[in-house]
């Protein structure tokens, strides 16, 4: 998919006091092949008995296998931390996570906007074609 989105952050490690930094590319949607690979990704992630994982387990593993979706581009650093998974700093990672999830709701608003502007344009053409949908 090429309309992935960059974003940039710089953090201090609320545990170690180390700045993050970098550039990141993530996708706003996913293909029906990349929600499988991240459901997979996130059973994964629980392990053999996910029915005794903690509540905290099953928020990383929706956290880690989200991104492993989403992410199309990282600095350096992303990967050689196993893509996050062996940071220690939990708010590194939620300012990755967050800015997915800025960026999905971005572009769900975007396709809603010119979704109802057409819908509008119809409407002007054939009044009696559109009806109000809300």
């Amino acid at each position: 998919m090429s309309n992935a989105i960059e974003f940039t952050i710089n953090v201090i490690g609320e545990s170690t006091g180390e700045r993050w930094t970098g550039t990141f590319k993530a996708r706003p949607r996913l293909s029906h092949r990349l929600e499988l690979a991240m459901n997979q990704r996130f059973r994964e992630l629980l392990g053999k008995d996910p029915e005794h994982a903690s509540e905290r387990a099953i928020t990383q593993a929706d956290v880690f296998s989200q991104l492993s979706a989403h992410l199309t581009e990282w600095p350096k650093w992303w990967a050689e931390m196993g893509f996050g998974l062996d940071l220690e700093d939990d708010n590194v990672v939620a300012e990755i996570f967050d800015n997915i999830v800025r960026i999905r709701k971005e572009a769900n608003e975007a396709l809603k906007k010119r979704a109802e502007d057409a819908q509008a344009e119809i409407k002007k053409i054939d009044p009696e074609t559109v009806t109000d949908q809300k």
